[in-house]
């Protein structure tokens, strides 16, 4: 049993505790019934949009210039070649005239017609014979080639030799429609015009995105009646209208993809300038 403690020990304890004395002020959380709203968060600027759409304007501007020649719309073209489905060629044409698909050294002819010339490859390539063997035979036949021009407001074809062909807008084309190319008067395609007012109703909301590319099927009919996918065709070309292009992704920017927005669509009825652009797109000639 510990001894009790006499006074002054229990004195000298109490003072080391300073249970008495003055206590450090401690910071001590305040609860409040009502909590203090937060500052809302300010909109965003009206003129913050519209700065936007300037320089989107100004990008616009500039891919304009650079597809509008003396006030009249000019492509340009890239195309694909592909075997059942496997890329085996690309070329860039810069004459915005058109171009013709051959099978012949591109460095050995010239074009009577001043258009640019895209060569086929042979099917030397091809691992599968009877591939090849056919590949092969639809190349023999292809003479003077499929011609690709543009003229007026619209995209036309041609083929020269006895290979037929056939086309679409899509390589997903579930139609079963074959749809052939003629042979040497040629036909129009695809309308450039059509393709500018499909834009602006799809910035409007009012329409699904326009095609900007012509797929060509070689030999073989297209769209398929028996609803073959493209991959299993054994020659078929992708024809990219690159000006085109250039204006779905520049009206995409444009807001087209985020008019859901409510605050965008306010910003861009107030300042309607790219649609404007493609409004006056409509009236011109295109070559």
């Amino acid at each position: 049993m510990s001894p009790p403690l006499n006074q002054s020990t229990l004195e000298e304890c109490l003072e080391e505790l300073n249970i008495c004395g003055p206590q450090p002020d401690v910071a001590r959380p305040v609860c409040s019934l009502f909590e203090t709203p937060q500052a809302e968060q300010p909109a965003v600027c009206v003129g913050v949009g519209l700065e936007l759409e300037q320089q989107q304007l100004e990008e616009f501007k500039a891919g304009m210039s650079r597809a509008v020649v003396d006030d009249r719309l000019a492509t340009q073209f890239h195309v694909t070649v592909y075997f059942r489905g496997v890329r085996v060629h690309e070329h860039e044409v810069t004459n915005p005239r058109g171009f013709r698909v051959v099978w012949t050294d591109p460095y050995a002819a010239v074009d009577p017609e001043g258009l640019e010339l895209v060569s086929l490859p042979g099917p030397e390539l091809l691992l599968d014979q009877g591939q090849a063997r056919l590949t092969r035979r639809i190349l023999e036949k292809l003479g003077a080639g499929l011609e690709v021009t543009v003229q007026g407001r619209g995209v036309r074809a041609a083929r020269w030799g006895d290979t037929h062909a056939f086309w679409s807008l899509s390589r997903f084309d579930r139609s079963g429609q074959p749809r052939e190319v003629p042979k040497e008067r040629g036909e129009e395609l695809y309308s450039m015009g059509e393709f500018i007012r499909g834009l602006i109703g799809f910035m409007e909301q009012k329409a699904e995105s326009p095609a900007y590319s012509v797929w060509f099927c070689l030999g073989e009919k297209w769209p398929d009646p028996d609803q073959r996918p493209w991959e299993k065709k054994l020659i078929m070309l992708e024809v990219v209208l690159t000006s085109l292009q250039m204006l779905k992704m520049l009206a995409v920017q444009g807001g087209a993809s985020s008019l859901q927005s409510e605050s965008v669509d306010l910003q861009v009825s107030d300042n309607p300038s790219l649609l404007s652009h493609l409004y006056s797109l409509e009236s011109m000639d295109f070559s």
